[in-house]
């Protein structure tokens, strides 16, 4: 063996130098090979990261966990209002609704005052009880959910024309001392209020439409 890498111009090559040249290959082979590998794993493992932590952002909002937005202007005003039991909130609703429909019941005992020219009676106490009616419900829902609910996009306008009409009212009775007025405001309040309530039925103010629309045809068609 050794004359024959004599006789091919080579030295002789011992098994600890074979064993050396073989690491080296495999060392390099992991570099070249192992390298890409993990080069190319970087932006998967970083795609699943973001992933998961996106996940569990999600998950601890959905359950309340995560950080809490910072309070609107409303919930601000709303925030001198006590906290209440679920008992008191019942309560509270009960004795303010029914406070509100006696007072919108015993105006009917002051509808003749109102036919004969004096409609300030009649006229204070549906105001009134229509509010305490109205207010009744924030007992329940709250005062922040409560407003949200009736000035939304599509009740704006009806609470608006709605609370307008209860402000002018009570303007013509303490204010102006108006009679002719007061009870322009009382019909205004009327109307008001039936396009406000009907706002919360489904379709509620497109069926009040098509049936005003039908009355007029009616109308135009008998005169």
């Amino acid at each position: 063996m050794n004359s024959f890498s004599h006789f091919a111009g080579g030295a002789p090559s011992s098994p600890s130098r074979d064993l050396e040249a073989g690491g080296a290959a495999q060392s390099g082979w992991n570099f070249f090979g192992a390298g890409s590998d993990d080069v190319e794993q970087q932006p998967l493992l970083g795609g699943l990261a973001d992933y998961g932590s996106s996940l569990r952002q999600a998950a601890s909002s959905r359950l309340g966990m995560g950080p809490k937005p910072p309070p609107t202007r409303l919930e601000r005003a709303c925030s001198c209002c006590p906290a209440l039991t679920y008992q008191q909130r019942l309560v509270g609703f009960v004795m303010c609704f029914a406070a509100g429909m006696v007072l919108s019941l015993t105006s009917l005992f002051s509808f003749t005052s109102l036919l004969l020219g004096n409609p300030t009676p009649f006229a204070l106490k549906y105001t009134l009880g229509n509010l305490l009616a109205m207010g009744a419900s924030s007992f329940l829902v709250g005062p922040v959910k409560q407003c949200t609910d009736m000035f939304a996009p599509e009740r704006r306008v009806a609470t608006s024309l709605y609370a307008g009409s209860l402000l002018a009212t009570l303007t013509c009775i303490f204010y102006l001392h108006s009679k002719l007025l007061t009870f322009v405001a009382i019909c205004c309040q009327l109307c008001a209020m039936v396009w406000y309530f009907v706002s919360y039925l489904p379709f509620g103010q497109k069926a009040l439409q098509q049936c005003l629309r039908g009355m007029r045809f009616l109308g135009g068609s008998v005169f």
